[in-house]
């Protein structure tokens, strides 16, 4: 039975390790570029207060969102999903921005995402520049009026790093994002298996990905972007979050250069809970935020 073993020993191991080089190389870029794109009842057909609304982004993807009128308007806000979602998400948020401060939104499909043309998702590489291109749509609509970002999970990165490079919106609010695409992604596969996972395996997985998506990884550094943020930013965070744990909202709040700035910890709100869980306090606090902005 032992040499039995010894003579299987060397072709397993070499069989496991060509799997998981497989794995890395071929399967887990494509779970990393690619998340699963949802189907939801779409908001504009049975709503006549949402607007449909589109864009074209540089490579000539088309973008596919809709905005919420308001009659008197004072500001834009635009919102960002997480991945794996879609705009239908941000209706509930729509509403309760139209209806308690009259501010119009604007909430599109991420490309990759929903019904957004692109085939991949690049976590903000490419996505900052989509929202270089939903300003300019909003600044046409509602010339002269203050534009906001408000951007959760995915979201909340995409935003802050637009905001490095767009200098138009005078405020933001970021719900739950990461700092870092590379931590982000580790941790993503150690919470997936358990506590195993080594981070040479998802930088390898993360250089394959950027010859499919023709991005940087390395790039993709929310926390690096919020050291040239100097707009007035709100930022949340669920203190019982494992997808995206709070250090990483404490890290982008510590190197926003903004001197108006807030950050509220949301206890025992996970990933998805900081509106569930911090409720109404949420709201109002985030509202009052921009109530003195738009004033």
């Amino acid at each position: 039975m032992l040499q039995k073993f010894k003579r299987l020993f060397l072709p397993l191991l070499i069989f496991g390790l060509l799997a998981a080089w497989a794995g890395l190389h071929f399967f887990a870029p494509y779970v990393i570029l690619q998340p699963t794109r949802v189907d939801r009842v779409q908001i504009m057909e049975r709503d006549a207060r949402f607007v449909p609304e589109r864009v074209i982004s540089k490579e000539g993807h088309e973008l596919i969102g809709y905005r919420r009128k308001v009659v008197k308007p004072r500001a834009v806000i635009i919102l960002f999903h997480g991945v794996g979602s879609s705009k239908e998400v941000n209706e509930e948020l729509s509403n309760l921005l139209a209806e308690r401060l009259q501010i119009v939104s604007f909430a599109f499909d991420n490309r990759g995402q929903g019904q957004s043309e692109g085939e991949f998702v690049t976590f903000g590489y490419h996505e900052k520049e989509d929202v270089c291109r939903i300003i300019d749509l909003a600044e046409r609509r509602y010339p002269g009026l203050p534009i906001g970002l408000w951007g959760y999970s995915l979201g909340g990165a995409v935003a802050l790093q637009a905001l490095a490079i767009d200098e138009r919106p005078s405020f933001a609010v970021i719900e739950s994002t990461f700092a870092r695409l590379d931590d982000t992604i580790l941790a993503y596969l150690k919470r997936i298996t358990g506590g195993f996972g080594y981070k040479w395996m998802t930088n390898y997985a993360l250089k394959q990905s950027a010859k499919l998506a023709e991005f940087d990884p390395d790039a993709v550094q929310p926390a690096e972007a919020a050291k040239s943020i100097t707009i007035p930013v709100f930022l949340a965070h669920g203190d019982s979050d494992i997808h995206i744990v709070k250090s990483n909202g404490e890290t982008i709040f510590g190197n926003l250069a903004s001197e108006d700035k807030e950050l509220m910890i949301v206890e025992g709100a996970d990933h998805s809970g900081v509106h569930h869980v911090g409720g109404e306090a949420f709201f109002e606090r985030a509202f009052a935020f921009l109530e003195r902005l738009i004033n």
